[in-house]
């Protein structure tokens, strides 16, 4: 099975309650949602990351599925949950 579309969404919704931090405080989130299809079946994953590099460097920019050993090992890892 191939996947023949890969749609990202990048969101934000705001948080039900402000979270709070040395760092600051944040009232929404941004995320990736992703959509696989292949054949009649339809993968969803998504990708949580802080808004800015605070704890780690990973941001929504920085997780883009256009870097290609991302993109490869998670159109794999959905085609086996597919296929399971």
């Amino acid at each position: 099975m191939k996947p023949e579309k890969i749609v990202l969404r990048k969101m934000r919704m705001a948080l039900k309650f402000p979270f709070q931090t040395s760092f600051g405080t944040q009232v929404d989130r941004d995320f990736v949602i992703v959509e696989l299809h292949a054949g009649d079946h339809v993968g969803y994953g998504e990708c949580t990351v802080a808004t800015k590099p605070l704890y780690n460097e990973e941001t929504p920019e920085t997780a883009r599925i256009d870097q290609v050993p991302l993109r490869t090992a998670l159109v794999a890892e959905m085609l086996k949950v597919l296929a399971a």
